[in-house]
């Protein structure tokens, strides 16, 4: 299983240069930080797979 492992920053080679060969085989995308609900949405529709987010509460 291929897993996307987001976090903090968002992606300018994967907002402005998006290869959807490179990303095919992503089965999950896996978000752990502050990123932008429109980068998260841009992510999800791209690689057509399930996005988990993880947040840590103290």
């Amino acid at each position: 299983m291929k897993i996307l492992i987001v976090a903090d920053e968002e992606s300018q080679y994967i907002w402005d240069h998006f290869d959807p060969e490179r990303f095919k085989d992503v089965e999950l995308i896996l978000s752990c930080g502050d990123l932008k609900a429109a980068y998260l949405s841009y992510l999800v529709s791209m690689i057509h797979a399930p996005l988990l987010l993880y947040s840590r509460q103290p």
